[in-house]
């Protein structure tokens, strides 16, 4: 087991990574002291992203081998079903089923709104922050 801190990233994240060689996105991805998830779902969803924004799917992928992918098998109905109360938008269910899969101790998204971080927090024990705030921690814990 990795003593690295273990953050699950939103699709978000990865995409603005894509976008920015500068921004905290980009650096969360080249930051060799954490350990980094997505989830099958998002791979999916990211794939679709990339080609309705015309970003070559080769630097995706490129991104995506510098994470892990915690396979979700249930069907989207049962993702919902049983993660709908820590979103406010359905369609992120997934996003917390894959942070709870990887056992990630933090969920890193640029859309705080769509998840319920307090009731994330005292049923998973994870955190969900930005990834200029999880940077920030991780340079006040990690000399």
């Amino acid at each position: 087991m990795s003593t690295l801190p273990c953050a699950f990233l939103d699709s978000d994240v990865v995409i603005s990574s894509l976008l920015s060689s500068r921004g905290a996105a980009r650096v969360l991805i080249d930051a060799g002291a954490v350990d980094r998830w997505v989830s099958s779902s998002s791979v999916r969803e990211l794939e679709d992203v990339v080609d309705r924004m015309v970003i070559e799917r080769t630097k995706l992928h490129h991104t995506l081998r510098r994470c892990h992918v915690a396979s979700l098998i249930e069907d989207e109905a049962t993702l919902v079903r049983t993660h709908a109360r820590y979103v406010s938008d359905e369609g992120d269910a997934h996003v917390v089923a894959g942070v709870v899969e990887a056992h990630a101790q933090y969920l890193i998204t640029y859309n705080l709104k769509h998840f319920y971080r307090d009731r994330i927090k005292a049923d998973f024990d994870i955190l969900v922050m930005t990834p200029a705030l999880f940077l920030q921690y991780l340079r006040s814990v990690c000399p």
